[in-house]
């Protein structure tokens, strides 16, 4: 992360209220939670899934604790670079344009197994503190962007959209959600769909987990900007 970036930081600190909107989306999705279908537990991670008539790809996600805090993880996921490093199957991921510090334009690139192709999509990742709910939640969803045409003999995504939903449950526990609703475009096999509704929560969570302990000392200069017991006048998540 540029020095530029790093001085945007203290603005997202004034940005501490969940928008409606978001509000209504995580509400009607708890509400729908009749549909999810639990499909893996272990390692204290439940991974479930949501069919979706009409789609090859069933919307899905993964639930876990970790042992660090809600900073650390937050600094993780904003070194988009190391995305390649815990996020599964992502072999491209970097940071394109950063707006502010809470609207960043970003590029993935996903292997996909023998015979399918790779597929890649622009993000635009919407971070909001929730410091009411002790919460961080990160919104993504795909966009066209002439800052990043499309790539040769890669399927461009035409959906992808979820959400990192971080709450702390103390100063060294944080609580994660990590969701996935995505049309990978072309034709999928049935196979290919099942394995990734299984996979990517379960492994980017378990990577996840295993990045905090050697991430740690790598992101002194962001917690010196958001980590309260550093920064005073940052906002504080901890309950």
């Amino acid at each position: 992360m540029s020095g530029d970036c790093r001085d945007r930081l203290p603005a997202m600190h004034m940005r501490v209220a969940l928008p409606i909107l978001l509000i209504a989306t995580l509400l009607w999705t708890d509400a729908l939670a009749a549909g999810w279908e639990v499909i893996k537990q272990e390692d204290g991670i439940v991974v479930s899934r949501k069919e979706v008539p009409g789609r090859d790809l069933p919307i899905f996600r993964g639930e876990t604790e970790f042992d660090g805090s809600i900073y650390e993880l937050l600094a993780i996921l904003d070194d988009f670079g190391s995305h390649t490093q815990w996020m599964h199957s992502c072999e491209e991921a970097y940071a394109i344009k950063r707006y502010s510090a809470q609207r960043i334009l970003s590029y993935y690139r996903t292997r996909a197994p023998w015979p399918v192709s790779s597929r890649d999509v622009v993000i635009e990742n919407s971070i909001d503190l929730v410091t009411d709910s002790h919460a961080v939640i990160v919104t993504y969803k795909s966009v066209t962007s002439p800052l990043k045409p499309e790539v040769e003999d890669v399927v461009r995504m035409p959906r992808l959209r979820g959400y990192f939903h971080f709450r702390a449950l103390s100063k060294t526990r944080t609580w994660l959600r990590y969701e996935v609703d995505a049309d990978a475009g072309g034709s999928l096999p049935k196979w290919v769909a099942a394995m990734a509704s299984e996979d990517i929560p379960y492994h980017t969570l378990i990577n996840l987990r295993d990045r905090l302990p050697a991430a740690r000392g790598k992101y002194e200069k962001f917690l010196d900007q958001w980590d309260p017991r550093r920064n005073p006048a940052a906002p504080n998540l901890f309950p």
